[in-house]
Parts: C-alpha cells; sequence; structure tokens
C-alpha cells in the first residue's frame, strides 16, 4: 500500500539509488534494460499511472544521486511508486 504524498509544496524529489552491481560474484543482475526500475506517479488514487523516469540498469551499477523534476500538476493526493521490470 502506498502513502499519498502532499507534493503542492515540491519542485522535485532526490534519492541515491543502486541497480545491481559491478562485482558479478556476488550481486547478480543490472545488466539487461529489463533490470532496471521506473518511477511512476498518480494523482487519482492509482487508477492510472505516469512515467516520471526510467532508470537503466547499466547506469546504476554503482550508487547514484539522482533528481527527478516533479510533474507540473501537484496535489495533496500523489503517490510514487518504484516498478521493477520482472
Amino acid at each position: 500500500m502506498l502513502r499519498d504524498l502532499d507534493t503542492r509544496h515540491v519542485d522535485f524529489i532526490q534519492f541515491t539509488v543502486q541497480v545491481g552491481g559491478r562485482d558479478a560474484t556476488r550481486c547478480f543482475g543490472g545488466k539487461r534494460r529489463e533490470e532496471g526500475l521506473l518511477l511512476l506517479y498518480s494523482n487519482n488514487g492509482g487508477i492510472t499511472w505516469s512515467l516520471m523516469k526510467e532508470m537503466q540498469s547499466v547506469d546504476y551499477l554503482i550508487p547514484r544521486y539522482a533528481l527527478v523534476n516533479l510533474p507540473v500538476v501537484r496535489l495533496t493526493w500523489t503517490e510514487l511508486p518504484w516498478y521493477v521490470y520482472y
């Protein structure tokens, strides 16, 4: 279950993300596009979802800082889930 966020006064979100890893002996995955992450948002309780950012796994094999601008429509009930392809 997702918590609704009040994004009326927020312009962006920032976070650090890592997908998979560089050391194949200890960490598998993160080599193909299907192993990336999608950051979605919904302003209508999850009826429809829109893509905010696609994070390709090969770009995040080491921890990286990301800053994502929020969409123009900012409300008190915005949901921001992560989606993994598989």
